[in-house]
């Protein structure tokens, strides 16, 4: 019995075992060392995620300048065409005609401008 092949199987194997986990654990990150590691990686994301936010916030802000020079921009060229229309209509056909199709304005101000002319005309 002392020369079981099975025995000699299960006291390798719990040796091997036992000298296999000493070996891991003195050659393997201990404990603290991981996690040392998930706490700096937690702190990375989340300062990753606040740069992101930081970066949407920016951008959200951005936009809606941008929309509000977009209007105040708007509003101003077409004070300026109504302007000149109104100051100086002789200039002002005559640029529309040296730009062919294009208009200072949107059709419906430029048709505006071109009933109350005809209207004035008549009454001349």
């Amino acid at each position: 019995m002392l020369h079981d092949p099975l025995l000699y199987i299960a006291v390798g194997l719990a040796v091997g075992g036992a000298a296999g986990a000493l070996f891991g654990r003195s050659m393997g990150p201990n404990a603290q060392d991981v996690r040392d590691a998930d706490r700096i990686a937690k702190q990375k994301r989340d300062e990753a995620e606040a740069v992101r936010r930081e970066v949407d916030s920016h951008f959200e802000q951005t936009a809606q300048i941008m929309g509000e020079v977009t209007k105040a921009y708007r509003k101003l060229y077409e004070h300026m065409a109504k302007s000149t229309q109104r100051l100086a209509p002789r200039r002002t056909e005559d640029l529309v005609k040296s730009l062919g199709d294009q208009r200072l304005l949107p059709r419906e101000i430029s048709s505006r401008r071109e009933i109350r002319n005809d209207s004035s005309r008549r009454g001349r």
